[in-house]
């Protein structure tokens, strides 16, 4: 009889850590966020945001060189430390950011480099579920921005 109940609960107990698998591994689609996604909706915007938060934009050789007062950067380090800063140079394709923050994130990548400026294509994502709505909201464009150095006031 001891033995049919613990056969009985080992019995259970496989059912409950099967069941617990299952649950586990089901696509993430089910519990997924609704994302809406746009083309150039902050694009006006986010330009204007650069403008604002970066004191020069340089080029020299292939490299283009940032410098913004903060509200715009990059991590450096060596794999287990990472610090912001916000004096930095990249390539095409190299790619920089707005400070983090909860909810939103932008990431700005260097598309292409001409005489007289750069282009910057972005991808902004806002996530909405702290504000009680279960969204997140992508916007993906580009726009161009002129070399400048801004003048100290």
């Amino acid at each position: 009889m001891n033995e049919d109940k613990f056969i009985h609960r080992h019995l259970k107990r496989r059912q409950a850590l099967s069941l617990l698998a299952v649950l586990l591994t089901l696509p993430s689609a089910l519990w997924a966020t609704p994302t809406q996604e746009t083309s150039d909706k902050h694009k006006t915007h986010l330009r204007t945001f650069c403008e604002t938060h970066l004191i020069s934009i340089s080029r020299f050789d292939h490299q283009i060189a940032f410098t913004s007062d903060g509200k715009l950067g990059t991590w450096i380090g060596d794999g287990t430390t990472k610090r912001w800063v916000s004096d930095w140079s990249l390539a095409p394709n190299g790619t920089f950011y707005t400070q983090p923050d909860h909810h939103s994130a932008i990431e700005f990548t260097v598309l292409a480099v001409s005489d007289t400026g750069v282009t910057i294509g972005y991808t902004s994502r806002f996530d909405h579920r702290s504000f009680g709505k279960d969204l997140l909201t992508i916007d993906r464009g580009s726009f161009e921005i002129d070399y400048f150095r801004r003048q100290s006031q």
